[in-house]
């Protein structure tokens, strides 16, 4: 899996998963990787390791997304064990080396669900939406120096997968995600508006004609009120 982050000052940061040279066999010898451009993507510094800890499960989508200070935020799910496949969070610098970590949520499965997750900075930490047995769960995570803070984690729906989460100006946030898909098999599209506390606003909403292979992306309205959802 592949992830591209475009800083401040022509910064590019590529990031992606996979096996090392010399590690474990099987997940646990996958770690994250990171490759660094300066100019903005003419030219790269060369891959490097980043040495998390646990494995990182083998098929899970590794999200990302860059900071207004030059850092990076990496969403991943770890394979400790082979069966323990938590939502991890990791905070770079501008520099790309690790500055903080957060554990998310524990999962105890041992197949890889090949999930994906969603992040959405804000002005004092990021938005974060994961997969966790079967349910979306959401929750915002503030940054305190180098160390990050979750709070409130909200569960969501029953044959969840793919989460995509959206603010407005008004400071809601919308949580948006698939319901009840599946292999070649369609499904609906479900979500939920909450206030900044992630305390609900409104009620659960459904619209049961998501297509096969379909997943939803939420967005906030520029300039007023509201949200969009593609799919």
């Amino acid at each position: 899996d592949l992830a591209v982050c475009v800083g401040p000052a022509d910064r590019v940061h590529v990031l992606w998963h996979a096996h090392w040279a010399g590690g474990p066999d099987g997940e646990a010898g996958r770690d994250l990787w990171i490759n660094t451009s300066e100019d903005g993507g003419r030219t790269f510094q060369g891959a490097r390791r980043l040495g998390i800890e646990g494995g990182v499960c083998a098929c899970c989508s590794l999200t990302a997304a860059s900071l207004a200070d030059g850092g990076t935020l990496i969403l991943y799910r770890s394979a400790e064990a082979g069966v323990m496949r938590d939502a991890r969070l990791i905070r770079l610098d501008a520099a790309g080396a690790v500055q903080g970590r957060a554990h998310l949520s524990e999962w105890r499965t041992g197949q890889c669900p090949m999930s994906q997750a969603s992040l959405l900075p804000t002005e004092d930490g990021v938005l974060a939406a994961w997969e966790t047995a079967g349910a979306i769960q959401a929750a915002r995570v503030r940054f305190t120096g180098s160390s990050m803070e979750l709070g409130r984690t909200v569960t969501l729906g029953q044959k969840a997968r793919h989460p995509s989460v959206a603010r407005d100006g008004d400071g809601r946030i919308l949580v948006a995600w698939s319901e009840g898909t599946g292999w070649n098999k369609g499904g609906a599209v479900a979500w939920q508006v909450f206030d900044e506390h992630f305390g609900p606003t409104t009620s659960v909403q459904r619209q049961n004609d998501l297509p096969v292979w379909g997943t939803v992306a939420a967005a906030a309205v520029p300039g007023r009120k509201g949200f969009e959802l593609f799919y």
